[in-house]
C-alpha cells in the first residue's frame, strides 16, 4: 500500500505529519485561510490537521475506499471530501493547494501544475528528491512516474507561473524534522504565482 492507513493521527508517520504542520504555518502566516485544497489526500489525516487553520477543505482523492475512511476517521465540519479523479474535479479560486507525494504519482505531471496554476497563487507541494532517492534504483516504487531533482520541480513550476520562495527538505530515517533546502530524501516547495 502507498499511502498511510492508520485511522488516527497518532499512528500516522511523523514525517508526513510534520509536512502539513509547515502548511498550518504557511496558512497562518500568510493569512490564506479561507480555501485551502489537500490534493491527493489519501485517507485525509492531512484535511483534518489543516482544517483547525482554514474556514474550508477541501480534499480529493481517486480512491473511493480512501475517501470512505476520511469521512469515518478524519471528518470535521469544515472538510469536504471529494471522490474523483484531479482533473475531472471543478475546481474554484482557492487561497493555497496542498501537494504533498502526489506529484510523483501523476503521468502527465505539466497538465497537474497548469491546473493548479489556473485556480490559485499558492502552492505547496513536495515530491521524492531523483538526486538522493533516484526513482529507477531498487527497491523501485511501482505507484510512482517519476522523482525530481529540485531545478526539474523548479522548472516545471515555472514554466507555469510559480516561482519558490522557500525550499524544505525531509532527510530518511529516524530524524524526520524540517530543514530548509533541498538536500533531504524528499523536497518540499512552498510557491506563488507573480
Amino acid at each position: 500500500m502507498e499511502r498511510q492507513e492508520a485511522t488516527n493521527l497518532s499512528n500516522i508517520r511523523p514525517d508526513h505529519q510534520i509536512r502539513y504542520k509547515l502548511a498550518s504555518e504557511i496558512i497562518k502566516k500568510k493569512s490564506l485561510n479561507k480555501l485551502v485544497v489537500d490534493a491527493g489526500c489519501g485517507i485525509g489525516y492531512g484535511s483534518y490537521i489543516l482544517a483547525d487553520f482554514v474556514e474550508e477543505i477541501i480534499g480529493i482523492e481517486i480512491n473511493a475506499d480512501a475517501i470512505k475512511k476520511a469521512t469515518k476517521y478524519y471528518n470535521k465540519k469544515n472538510i469536504r471530501f471529494i471522490n474523483s479523479d484531479i482533473f475531472k474535479f471543478q475546481f474554484t479560486n482557492s487561497d493555497l493547494i496542498v501537494c504533498f507525494e502526489f506529484l510523483e504519482h501523476i503521468k502527465e505531471d505539466e497538465k497537474l501544475i497548469k491546473l493548479f496554476s489556473e485556480f490559485s497563487k499558492n502552492l505547496l507541494i513536495s515530491t521524492p528528491n531523483e538526486l538522493i532517492r533516484p526513482h529507477l534504483k531498487p527497491p523501485i516504487n511501482p505507484f510512482h512516474f517519476r522523482h525530481y531533482t529540485p531545478e526539474q520541480l523548479e522548472r516545471l513550476l515555472n514554466k507555469y507561473g510559480y516561482y519558490v520562495q522557500n525550499w524544505y527538505s525531509q532527510k530518511s530515517g529516524s530524524n524526520f524534522k524540517l530543514n530548509n533546502g533541498t538536500d533531504g530524501k524528499f523536497i518540499i516547495a512552498y510557491c506563488e504565482k507573480k
